[in-house]
């Protein structure tokens, strides 16, 4: 994803355009942007009961990058907040059972979907392995998958 980073970075300098690159890979301890409510707002998807970002097309099968842009650019799309209908497999397939099955709204906090604490005591677990059956398990673009 870095590599895409630069090449817009790059076009955006030839074009003589502002931007600033928000991090993903670098956690900033006073950094508080959050890649996925920027995509919400965007109108790529929405935050599952997983609490990831889901899109449409690859549902949490995604990695997301912000670059901010002072310019101003039409808006093509209305955000889509579909969300994960009556749809918990995930949930089911948590072995920590620390997702709650909530459906989220504009305000919530992670905290809120996900009991976080009890998802990391258990990637400790597993040296420092995540278990990702939360985004396994996800039906939604499992037709994208080669």
């Amino acid at each position: 994803i870095e590599d895409y980073i630069k090449y817009i970075e790059e076009f955006l300098e030839k074009k003589n355009i502002k931007y600033f690159t928000v991090s993903n890979v670098e956690k900033d301890p006073y950094e508080v942007f959050s890649h996925k409510y920027a995509a919400v707002n965007a109108g790529l998807g929405w935050i599952g009961k997983n609490a990831l970002f889901v899109s449409n097309d690859f549902g949490p099968r995604v990695r997301l990058a912000t670059v901010l842009v002072d310019l101003d650019l039409p808006i093509n799309r209305q955000p889509k907040y579909e969300g994960c209908k009556d749809c918990d497999i995930c949930v089911r397939a948590c072995p920590t059972k620390c997702l709650k099955g909530i459906k989220w709204k504009r305000g919530m906090m992670r905290e809120d979907i996900v009991d976080i604490e009890n998802c990391k005591d258990y990637f400790e677990t597993r040296s420092n392995h995540i278990c990702a059956l939360c985004l396994l398990v996800c039906p939604i673009g499992k037709e994208r998958e080669t």
